[in-house]
């Protein structure tokens, strides 16, 4: 999958020496008013013109688009701390319990709690 946002222009990541700045419209609060103005953050050549805080906006945006699911690239150590993070119980490993099946088993856990995130009313 390539979306065309993150596709070189022109054939080159880098097309100038320069540092541009971030045009993604932002609300700001000017005291009596709020009005959209644009980011100005750096907006470096490999972040496709945003900025590095809405560059991952968009990234995220698209895996949640096209229901990627990252755990599926996780290491059984960074699932358990993710399910930690998320006040998950972790499953406990059974003795002699073979690491694919364990890694398996807590796949299942992150793809419920995942589930269940979705289907939640926003």
């Amino acid at each position: 999958m390539s979306p065309s946002w993150l596709e070189p222009s022109n054939g080159s990541l880098a097309q100038s020496s320069q540092t541009a700045a971030c045009s993604v419209l932002e609300l700001r609060d000017s005291g009596r008013m709020t009005k959209e103005e644009p980011c100005g953050r750096p907006a470096l050549s490999e972040y496709r013109g945003y900025c590095q805080g809405h560059y991952k906006e968009c990234l995220v945006e698209l895996i949640n688009r096209c229901c990627a699911d990252p755990a599926v690239l996780f290491t059984p150590a960074e699932m358990i701390a993710e399910l930690q993070r998320w006040s998950v119980a972790v499953p406990i490993r059974r003795p002699e319990e073979p690491d694919l099946l364990y890694a398996h088993r807590l796949r299942l856990v992150s793809d419920i709690i995942i589930t269940e995130l979705n289907l939640e009313p926003s």
